[in-house]
């Protein structure tokens, strides 16, 4: 049977249109801001909320000239638990590609110019995120000062612990960013978080070590200079702890505020700086952004 040849045009007229309209659209994403590094390393100093006695964490940001609408934000945290034992005590052990679930919240907030305190929030988003453990000690490669860590194959590198990014789209929510925004996150761990989860889940059952993925679960850092945008406030930070030693100044008051004077010099034995966060922001103004990746 012959094709209809007016039928056939008409097709190939509808794919043109959908292939060009879908490759204007991917062309429009921009991303605004990161400070997150092209290939992941094998380690990042990162924020630890539970050793911390952290319930919330962030940095100010700077966007790069490009669209502001239907933000999606990514943050790279830095995970450090195992299915059982722990890092610390050189007995990690996990199932290749085991995860653990946990609820995380991002949030965006205005800045005041004057103080550069927290203004208004902007927008907020909680979505429940698969986290992987870091793997297995390897008693083979990892040995001497590198034992209890892991081995990469691709750098033949021991590390302590996993870098893994995480995205949020807001929900589909529609938002405008201003030139400068807060940007945080915050989740529970068993003694800390707005809403601690106590010692009655599951992961407290299992053999010692550090049990909970969440209770080794930190926010990764960044000492270096952002890609895209500009880092306003390298001595500072934002945070919420209960404890003293997680700020430069004044005192731990369990509520979300600028802490200023020491993020960007050097602390303890490693002899680097706390850093930034991690983040990374891309703006799609034509649609909403993809679904954040869990």
């Amino acid at each position: 049977m012959r094709p209809n040849r007016k039928w056939a045009t008409a097709v190939a007229a509808l794919v043109l249109i959908l292939t060009v309209a879908g490759t204007a659209s991917a062309a429009t994403v921009s991303t605004v801001y990161s400070n997150i590094p092209i290939t992941l390393p094998g380690n990042l100093p990162s924020f630890a909320f539970e050793a911390r006695s952290a319930s919330e964490f962030g940095g100010l940001v700077e966007l790069a000239t490009g669209a502001r609408t239907n933000p999606v934000v990514t943050v790279t945290m830095s995970s450090w638990g195992c299915q059982s034992g722990g890092w610390s005590t050189g007995n990690c052990v996990t199932t290749p590609g085991a995860v653990f679930s946990e609820p995380i919240t991002l949030n965006i907030y205005a800045v005041n110019p004057v103080d550069n305190s927290v203004g208004d929030l902007l927008a907020s988003d909680t979505q429940t995120f698969k986290i992987p453990y870091r793997p297995s000690a390897d008693d083979t490669n990892c040995r001497g000062a590198d034992a209890g860590k892991w081995y990469k194959t691709t750098d033949s590198t021991c590390y302590d612990d996993l870098e893994h990014n995480i995205s949020w789209d807001l929900g589909g929510q529609s938002v405008t960013l201003p030139d400068q925004v807060i940007v945080s996150v915050m989740y529970n761990t068993s003694d800390w978080g707005y809403q601690p989860i106590g010692y009655a889940a599951p992961c407290h059952s299992r053999p010692g070590g550090d049990v909970c993925g969440y209770d080794s679960l930190n926010v990764a850092l960044v000492t270096t200079n952002p890609l895209v945008g500009i880092d306003p406030l390298p001595a500072s930070a934002y945070v919420s702890s209960f404890w003293t030693g997680a700020y430069c100044s004044g005192t731990a008051l369990g509520i979300f505020r600028l802490d200023s004077g020491c993020w960007d010099v050097a602390h303890g034995s490693s002899g680097t700086p706390w850093g930034q966060p991690a983040i990374q922001i891309d703006t799609y103004p034509l649609q909403t952004g993809p679904a954040g990746t869990n």
